[in-house]
């Protein structure tokens, strides 16, 4: 509140500069807090983040039943917060690679309003592979913003078709044709 009332004062004076970093700072401690906001106790627990840096090692590693066994250890323990869904991302992406997308699925299902932007094109997928068209499109728009690929532009197409739209389908499958040919271009240089 400090920061930007002295981002206002600055601007109603006519120092713009310092108007600004003020802006951009109140800016960066908003957001800080709300990421914080979401911590719960387990998260705060060196042991349980010594836990969860484990299990992605074990990820990283390949030990993919050992990373499971870590993140569903976490997941249990914690129940919330940010171990929680970054485990429970873990998990679904071991889930998924496995071909168990319904449990996959169901993982950020649950942690839908949390997830993390690296994860989205894989939910986005994994609602178009379950059936869940409707969820598909809903988040299809914002996940081509995040990762404008050929496969999210189809997948789009494809869970519009789901629904019997032609026409969006047909308007994703030339955005996802023109990513094709980007991608091609790109990868000649």
């Amino acid at each position: 509140v400090l920061g930007a009332g002295l981002a206002v004062a600055s601007f109603i004076v006519g120092y713009f500069l310092i108007g600004a970093i003020f802006f951009i700072l109140t800016f960066e401690s908003y957001r800080a807090w709300q990421s914080l906001r979401h911590m719960s106790e387990p998260d705060r627990d060196e042991s349980m983040q010594e836990r969860f840096r484990n299990a992605v090692q074990a990820q990283q590693q390949g030990q993919t039943e050992e990373a499971l066994h870590g993140f569903e250890e976490i997941r249990l323990a914690t129940g919330k917060g940010l171990l929680f869904v970054a485990s429970s991302e873990g998990a679904a992406r071991i889930y998924s690679d496995r071909g168990e997308l319904q449990k996959a699925f169901d993982y950020l299902e649950a942690i839908r309003k949390h997830l993390t932007p690296d994860i989205l094109p894989l939910f986005h997928r994994l609602a178009y592979k379950t059936g869940n068209f409707d969820l598909a499109v809903e988040i299809g728009k914002g996940c081509y913003q995040i990762s404008p690929t050929y496969e999210v532009a189809f997948v789009n197409a494809l869970a519009h078709a789901g629904l019997r739209e032609a026409e969006p389908a047909i308007g994703w499958l030339k955005c996802a044709q023109r990513e094709r040919s980007e991608e091609r271009r790109v990868g000649k240089e």
